[in-house]
């Protein structure tokens, strides 16, 4: 049988154990998924108001920013994570009636919002770095 690109991905990222790694349509014991899919929601919300403000104001120079990428790839995780947990809790309540959802049919961002999140955390623990290695200065005197 041969593998499409995405199984190969899926088996290089995730080596196949899905449960491992998908937690994001449960909440931690403290917090309601209500509640964390609120925060979510107003954290996507600042990402992309603070990406735009990001964009206006640096028009053309945004791209060699290396902030505009740490924001856009957290962005994204954010967006695919929100939207698939919601969607996995519908699938999970489904499945507790009786009624569970087919392979097919399940929800598969969650993957891309994982890699993007892997992504990003490089990108904003180094644009952190450089701030207060080089730019921090400049903006105190």
């Amino acid at each position: 049988m041969k593998k499409t690109i995405m199984q190969r991905i899926d088996a290089f990222l995730f080596k196949y154990e899905y449960d491992y790694f998908n937690r994001v349509g449960y909440s931690a014991p403290f917090i309601s998924f209500f509640s964390m899919q609120l925060i979510r929601l107003i954290l996507l919300f600042l990402m992309a108001i603070v990406w735009f403000m990001n964009l206006y104001i640096n028009v053309k120079k945004c791209i060699i920013y290396m902030n505009v990428w740490a924001l856009t790839y957290a962005t994204l995780a954010t967006g695919f994570l929100f939207v698939s947990s919601g969607r996995q809790v519908i699938e999970r309540k489904l499945a507790e009636r009786g009624d569970p959802v087919r392979e097919k049919e399940r929800s598969e961002l969650w993957k891309f919002g994982v890699v993007l999140y892997a992504m990003a955390m490089p990108w904003v623990f180094t644009v952190n770095v450089m701030f207060f290695a080089f730019y921090r200065q400049d903006i105190i005197d």
